[in-house]
């Protein structure tokens, strides 16, 4: 006996695009995901990220303290070697984004952290949560942390470095 289709999944309303319920987080970020959301609070990246995953259907998040201590400790961690490391300039701008130097990547960014992680720089550009979740959602990478169905807890943390330079850190499990 061959039984008929499913019903097609029900379409929503997601900004400008209309996104479907069901959708593949992947096929979702690599079709060019922009951000719909525009948290004003590091705390606020929860609702931000709950928001963006409703578009497809994923399960919201829940706040989990210890992923949210572990996000401000490496924010800060990052803001601090960045101020340690006057001496690697940054070399070019891409689009809005500032790129280091190999070195000052290095120096910076050399984390091994477990489980899903988005991090953010941003030095004159958007220095906020609001322009770190924009730059996460457009990125497919960062994008496929943020919609993962199977992610369940959520936390979030940052810091600024003397040169007002930017750091954010969202973490997933």
């Amino acid at each position: 006996m061959v039984l008929p289709p499913p019903p097609p999944p029900s379409p929503v309303t997601g900004g400008s695009k209309s996104v479907t319920m069901g959708m593949a987080f992947t096929d979702f970020c690599r079709g060019g995901a922009t951000a719909t959301a525009s948290p004003g609070s590091v705390k606020g990246l929860l609702a931000a990220v709950n928001t963006e995953r409703a578009r497809i259907g994923s399960p919201a998040l829940t706040w989990n303290a210890s992923l949210a201590a572990d996000a401000a400790s490496w924010s800060s961690t990052m803001a601090a070697n960045h101020s340690a490391h006057p001496e690697y300039l940054l070399t070019s701008e891409s689009g809005s984004r500032l790129v280091g130097s190999q070195e000052w990547v290095a120096a910076v960014f050399h984390h091994s952290g477990l489980g899903a992680e988005n991090i953010d720089f941003a030095y004159g550009r958007g220095t906020s949560p609001a322009g770190a979740h924009a730059a996460w959602m457009k990125s497919q990478g960062h994008c496929e942390n943020v919609m993962n169905p199977r992610y369940t807890q959520f936390g979030a943390g940052d810091a600024w470095a003397v040169d007002s330079s930017y750091f954010a850190t969202e973490r997933f499990s």
